[in-house]
């Protein structure tokens, strides 16, 4: 049987709100994850590229979302999947409206967390988003 390299997840919170993105963070790594964070779009994908490039791709991304057309969630996950078309995401919002994104857009998407959130809620979300081992 080979060696299998057991490593924490790695997970990229994108928020602009710092006090949410150090949280999470925090929250992430009390779970024995690998957390870094992001505060604009542009920054949270040209993270996730270069973590692609250099073969440290990230697990997961929890993506803040405030207004559901302002900064544009969809549009985010869309680049994401263009750089990583296994790249799975959490919508982090406290707004209602979340059933109402665009089915075209929800590819990607694999689960939404309410906020404001509890460690254990956070977890319950990380643990049903993360891909399967093996």
């Amino acid at each position: 049987m080979e060696d299998l390299e057991i490593r924490p997840p790695r997970v990229l919170v994108a928020d602009d709100d710092e006090t949410v993105r150090e949280v999470t963070k925090e929250m992430l790594r009390g779970l024995g994850m690998v957390a870094d964070s992001a505060r604009t779009r542009g920054e949270m994908v040209d993270r996730y590229r270069r973590a692609m490039l250099a073969g440290r791709r990230y697990d997961l991304v929890i993506l803040g979302v405030y207004r559901p057309f302002e900064l544009d969630g969809g549009a985010a996950t869309t680049m994401l999947l263009e750089i990583d078309p296994d790249a799975r995401v959490i919508i982090s919002t406290a707004m209602l409206w979340a059933a109402f994104f665009p089915p075209q857009v929800s590819r990607g998407i694999v689960r939404y967390l309410d906020r404001p959130y509890r460690m254990q809620d956070l977890a319950k979300a990380v643990r049903d988003a993360l891909p399967p081992l093996g």
